[in-house]
């Protein structure tokens, strides 16, 4: 998972050769609220 505007982040995922799942809201009690998270991009990578 990586913040949509993290383009870095999404540049290194797509480099790995992960597929982009969907973009989804993030819990409201969620951990990753304290670091300013309220969506996320979700991949999937097979190893």
């Amino acid at each position: 998972m990586t913040s949509p505007d993290n383009a870095a982040s999404l540049r290194t995922i797509e480099l790995l050769g992960a597929t982009y799942v969907d973009t989804v809201d993030v819990p409201v009690h969620s951990d990753m609220r304290l670091l300013g998270l309220t969506r996320v991009r979700r991949y999937r990578w097979s190893l």
